[in-house]
């Protein structure tokens, strides 16, 4: 997990910075893309890079819940 600023990307407002992630949550734990591959979240209003997910592949990841 990276926090924005850890990211090169702006700070977002949070209390708990622990809610900040950039992985997916499947079957109890979170987990990256197998390929690593990333894309960008932006917010709609600004164009500004709030953060980024994993591009998950239908079938990848399957090692990792079963």
């Amino acid at each position: 997990m990276n926090a924005p600023a850890q990211a090169g990307l702006a700070a977002l407002s949070l209390k708990d910075a622990k809610l900040f992630r950039e992985q997916c949550y499947i079957e109890g734990a979170w987990v990256d893309a197998d390929s690593r591959k990333t894309a960008a979240v932006h917010n709609p209003a600004t164009g500004e890079v709030l953060g980024s997910v994993p591009r998950m592949v239908i079938g990848a990841n399957s090692a990792q819940w079963g």
